[in-house]
């Protein structure tokens, strides 16, 4: 099992058991908030796709389908469907102009092999190997190596909430005593509204998450006129793993 700790106390908790235990393996592996969210996360072999061209997007497009990975090959229409649309991309092109193309645990052979393939091919100066999502995005009934986007989860987010509702007013006579409807017959769901509220618990527990308004204000892209002003920090934030699965470890 794993015990998470804060970075000091955990490597202090390690060399204490360490020494109690002698050569004994630990029950319980001891790590750090940031060391757990990494493992979780894996890692990916991303290709940036900031400058690419045609040329190199059609070189890709043929590594993939021909890859000795079994994973690749299999997932290299989905990966080239993320490739053109994310090379085409207008705005906010510096966070969004990459494709994740395989991933695993630290290390893994199929990152190895594919950034082989792919370094033959000519393609090494787009790749870098960098920690993979913790919420991936599906295709069909497949997991792939993208970030869950929020424009993915909405027909099933809306669908579910309307299904909760729907269950928890079964009975008219016991109508749900939380969800005011502010005099319409039934109501109107939107990832909107588990936004603003997500964006409410975050700020009413920042005391215990210890996060920032500037942090919430970040991850829920409040503000973001005035932030891209400071574009440090905008990417700062955005590339603290911790911090921002804090602002929402409360919900």
């Amino acid at each position: 099992m794993f015990e998470t700790l804060g970075e000091g106390m955990a490597q202090r908790e390690r060399n204490v058991r360490k020494e109690e235990d002698g050569l004994h393996d630990l029950d319980t592996v001891l790590i750090s908030r940031s060391e757990l969210l990494e493992r979780l996360a894996g890692s990916v072999l991303r290709c940036s796709l900031l400058k690419v061209n045609e040329k190199e997007l059609l070189r890709l497009e043929r590594v993939l389908h021909t890859s000795k990975v079994p994973e690749v090959a299999k997932m290299a229409r989905c990966v080239m469907r993320y490739a053109r649309t994310r090379a085409a991309v207008k705005r906010r092109v510096e966070e969004k102009a990459f494709v994740n193309l395989t991933g695993g645990p630290a290390g893994c052979a199929a990152v190895t092999r594919l950034r082989g393939e792919l370094q033959g091919a000519g393609l090494g100066h787009l790749l870098r190997v960098t920690s993979g999502p913790l919420l991936r995005a599906s295709e069909g009934d497949t997991l792939t190596h993208m970030p869950l986007a929020t424009a993915s989860a909405y027909k099933i987010v809306s669908d579910a909430t309307e299904e909760a509702w729907r269950r928890a007013n079964a009975d008219p006579a016991d109508p749900d005593p939380e969800l005011d409807l502010a005099g319409a017959a039934t109501p109107r769901w939107g990832n909107h509204t588990w936004r603003r509220l997500a964006d409410k618990v975050a700020r009413a527990t920042r005391l215990q998450t210890a996060v920032s308004e500037t942090d919430i204000d970040l991850f829920f892209g409040w503000n973001e006129a005035e932030l891209r002003k400071k574009m440090s920090l905008h990417y700062a934030g955005r590339s603290d793993r911790e911090r921002r699965a804090a602002v929402t470890s409360m919900l």
